[in-house]
């Protein structure tokens, strides 16, 4: 278990849970949301190590119409390293300039219909 008393800028980043040779990389592991028939999955796990797999940071949905979207990446030290309003498909920060580690993210879309689907959960950055 891990455990961060204090953050400064160089242990902001905690160690991932996940070793690469862990990862069942071209299985392209997702977080799924459901909402009635739509749906939107978001990665476990970037692998920037140029190889065409998972290096970069891709959803997958059927969303088209919502009316309100909100996005944000956080570290272990709480500090907001990405936000967005109003953007879908959301977007990351370039993967291959983050530090190797785990990072928590959340977001909401509010649908035509004024549902809701929400969710967090952490996304990794992993090397060879």
């Amino acid at each position: 278990m891990l455990f961060i008393v204090s953050c400064t800028k160089k242990n902001c980043v905690t160690t991932s849970d996940l070793a690469f040779a862990d990862l069942k990389e071209g299985e392209n592991e997702h977080y799924e949301y459901i909402h009635d028939s739509l749906s939107l999955n978001m990665p476990k796990y970037i692998t920037p190590n140029n190889d065409g797999v998972n290096d970069e940071f891709e959803i997958s949905t059927n969303i088209v119409d919502y009316v309100a979207a909100d996005f944000r990446l956080t570290n272990a030290c709480e500090e907001v390293l990405h936000k967005e309003h109003l953007v879908f498909p959301f977007t990351f920060p370039d993967p291959k300039t983050m530090e190797d580690g785990q990072y928590e993210f959340t977001f909401s879309i509010v649908l035509e219909d004024k549902k809701t689907i929400t969710g967090s959960n952490l996304i990794r950055i992993i090397r060879k």
